[in-house]
């Protein structure tokens, strides 16, 4: 879902990361390339869309 969670493990509503910026991914090393940054901009852009359209449905 790529969503920024607190400390506790608990999302932090409405942000989302992606690429480089989700971190824990790679245990000692980054494996470098967009590769991440592609999967991780949709899957954040897929919860993003998933979010308004659901906020949107209930106003």
């Amino acid at each position: 879902m790529a969503r920024v969670l607190h400390g506790d493990g608990e999302p932090l509503p409405g942000l989302l990361a992606a690429g480089s910026d989700t971190g824990g991914l790679w245990n000692r090393a980054y494996a470098g390339g967009i590769a991440s940054a592609l999967v991780f901009g949709l899957t954040a852009a897929d919860t993003a869309t998933a979010t308004a359209t659901a906020s949107h449905a209930t106003d």
